[in-house]
């Protein structure tokens, strides 16, 4: 995933997903750099809803039969 703002441009690989403490915990890597996300339930149910629109989830189907990258 890439991540920008005015500042900083960066790739972030996420490698892990866990449930911590009522939590969603994203751990991976920006660059070099170890990073850790904290999602709470309501931030991913939010999320989840955003991501539920027509065009999101036409594009996540047709990337199950793309060629591979």
């Amino acid at each position: 995933m890439r991540i920008t703002s005015p500042v900083i441009t960066m790739d972030v690989d996420i490698e892990e997903i866990i449930v911590r403490n009522s939590n969603i915990v994203l751990s991976g890597f920006a660059g070099v750099e170890e990073i850790e996300a904290q999602v709470s339930a309501l931030e991913a149910r939010s999320l989840m809803f955003k991501l539920m629109r027509i065009s999101v989830l036409t594009l996540l189907v047709r990337s199950f039969f793309a060629p591979k990258e």
